[in-house]
């Protein structure tokens, strides 16, 4: 199953897509019970409202604006430091000695998301706005103290992520400056159930800058993988349904290139999973 939210007729929605592109609301059949998804997910009822919901579509995607997923989940953790060939880069730079030794992470902001196909917005801050696409694991159930052997059994599906960074302030002014510009980062297009999933090691990550593709590295190649940091997150943080982890980002970042790459008003980026999908947006500059 395909899980998402989204504006439908001036009226925020949730429900699942069919097909190609196609919606059904199922806020629109349970919303005064669960008026969100996150509510639904921790309700243990999905499969239910899914079932009595049917495949009759309710709007196309023409019709809708998506937002992310989980427009404001309790918690929003990212990792860092995580996939080889960003640790690689900034060890090349001299900027790390290599893989931490413990999971790096920092706190995301829902004001700093948007969804599918909505804008991202260059700062008039900085000129500094660069692309990080990152692996997302949705919680389904709320764990705290979670053995590492059992991390599965609490996530409900996986997702798209960027990360946008603004790179000036991060190094400058403090990492959580620099991640948390709004409207800056992006999560989706929608969560697919793990259990369409048969082996998330297997699956690659993508970024496509105007086409050209940036970053692509395997999950399967995570210092820390995912029940690793279900396990971490969760000896420090009581993790609710619908909260997001992410993996941190692949090599290839504008930053550690050279000439320097980052995104100005214009650009077109893509951010893929395999078996997720592609997560689309056009940069604009802040009004």
């Amino acid at each position: 199953m395909r899980l998402t939210s989204f504006v439908a007729e001036n009226r925020e929605t949730y429900g699942r897509v069919a097909g190609e592109d196609g919606l059904i609301d199922f806020g629109r059949r349970c919303g005064a019970t669960y008026p969100t998804l996150r509510e639904l997910i921790a309700s243990g009822d999905l499969e239910a409202v899914a079932k009595a919901a049917g495949d009759k579509l309710d709007y196309s995607f023409a019709d809708v604006r998506f937002l992310p997923p989980i427009p404001h989940p309790f918690h929003i953790l990212s990792s860092g430091g995580n996939f080889p060939g960003h640790v690689k880069e900034m060890v090349d730079a001299g900027m790390s000695k290599g893989p931490p030794p413990f999971p790096g992470f920092h706190i995301k902001t829902p004001g700093s998301l948007v969804g599918h196909m909505e804008p991202l917005v260059k700062p008039k801050a900085s000129d500094q706005f660069d692309f990080e696409n990152e692996f997302a694991v949705v919680i389904g159930k709320e764990c705290r103290n979670a053995p590492r052997e059992r991390a599965f059994d609490f996530v409900l599906g996986y997702s798209g992520f960027h990360d946008g960074s603004i790179r000036d302030y991060q190094l400058q002014h403090s990492v959580s400056a620099g991640k948390n510009f709004h409207r800056s980062s992006s999560f989706g297009p929608w969560i697919t159930t793990k259990d369409e999933i048969e082996d998330i090691s297997q699956l690659y990550i993508t970024t496509r800058l105007n086409g050209e593709v940036v970053q692509h590295e395997s999950v399967g190649t995570l210092y820390f993988p995912v029940d690793l940091l279900i396990a971490y997150f969760s000896s420090i943080i009581r993790l609710m349904p619908g909260d997001v982890i992410t993996t941190g980002t692949a090599g290839g970042v504008g930053f550690f290139r050279k000439p320097q790459l980052f995104m100005k008003a214009g650009d077109t980026l893509e951010i893929e999973v395999d078996g997720v999908g592609v997560m689309k947006h056009r940069v604009i500059e802040e009004a």
